[in-house]
């Protein structure tokens, strides 16, 4: 089991076949031990997804929007201090 995201939406997928197990409509924060994945859901809240996909109680009512670490922004900003 392999999971990619977009950053809105969460698939869980085989990684010898390609084909898709579930999605949700959700952004990813982690892979879990047992094969689920936390995720944000729209309401900023995180939520447990079970190997099939089965969500859980939100664990945080609610913990705000999803932020974007916006990395790429931080590694052109780092090379530029270095170059």
């Amino acid at each position: 089991m392999a999971f990619a995201t977009d950053g809105t939406n969460t698939v869980a997928f085989n990684i010898s076949s390609g084909q898709t197990s579930w999605s949700h409509p959700w952004s990813i924060i982690e892979a879990t031990y047992g094969g689920g994945v936390s995720v944000f859901d729209s309401q900023g809240n995180v939520v447990q997804l079970d190997p099939l996909g089965n969500a859980g109680t939100p664990s945080c009512i609610p913990c705000g929007a999803p932020r974007s670490l916006n990395l790429w922004t931080v590694y052109t900003s780092l090379v530029g201090l270095i170059s």
